[in-house]
């Protein structure tokens, strides 16, 4: 090989490592191990790829912090929703939630299956993300992850009155969902730093996740998974130095 020609590749591979945390605006899979690649090298992210606290995680080990509970006050009606190329948003204008003395506006909730969090290695048939934002612009989610089981009332209705998908992206009114109904009774959770989970990856974002699960049927599964194109999660991240409470 010529001896100018093998550094400029070391180079890269250094600068551009080739890991399954390459990111891209929409992630995309192989198979059904869970683990991401790059569609479209042009749109890599930095932080994506060399951030250190990104999302999502495997929860195997928490420690317990008196942070207190999540209040919630998610009983509004949905405003309308949008479809992306493999997402369906649904937006709220109303709704919150606090922890101790800070408060956040809840502003969408998506989907993701399988899901992008793991318990103990556990993967989920889905799961719901909550993104709100505080006055100053922080992003905090919650994470609500299904397990297979009964059917879901809440999804059902969800589903029953969700319009057709007919374009690449299409947005639209829709008030039949209510945030709340999606939460498990039990609120508790675990809390850890992270990242967006999809381009452009930022960090500084607060997850809750919930640490008891919801039920969906199969035929729920299937419906979901058409109505987001699954795959659409994001492989594990390394959880590097970060500590998971409870």
């Amino acid at each position: 090989m010529n001896k100018f020609i093998f550094p400029l590749i070391l180079t890269f591979l250094v600068i551009f490592p080739l890991t399954s945390s390459l990111a891209e605006r929409n992630w995309h899979f192989t198979d059904n191990s869970n683990v991401g690649v790059q569609r479209d090298a042009r749109r890599i992210d930095p932080t994506c790829a060399l951030g250190k606290n990104q999302s999502p995680v495997n929860i195997s080990n928490s420690y317990e912090a008196d942070t207190g509970p999540l209040k919630f006050t998610y009983n509004h009606a949905s405003d309308k929703y949008r479809y992306t190329d493999d997402q369906l948003k649904i937006r709220f204008t109303n709704g919150n939630f606090r922890i101790e003395d800070e408060g956040y506006q809840l502003i969408e909730v998506h989907f993701h299956s399988p899901s992008e969090h793991q318990i103990s290695g556990k993967i989920f048939p889905l799961e719901a993300h909550f993104k709100n934002i505080d006055k100053d612009g922080k992003v905090a989610f919650i994470s609500v992850l299904f397990k297979k089981g009964r059917e879901n009332v809440s999804l059902k209705a969800f589903l029953d009155n969700l319009p057709e998908r007919t374009h690449r992206f299409y947005s639209g009114p829709f008030n039949y969902m209510t945030a709340s109904k999606l939460l498990p009774s039990d609120k508790s959770y675990f809390r850890i730093n992270g990242s967006l989970t999809s381009s452009p990856c930022s960090e500084g974002v607060l997850w809750f996740v919930m640490q008891h699960q919801v039920t969906i049927s199969a035929r729920q599964i299937t419906a979901m998974e058409k109505v987001i194109k699954a795959p659409n999660n994001r492989s594990i991240q390394p959880l590097n130095f970060r500590i998971i409470t409870q």
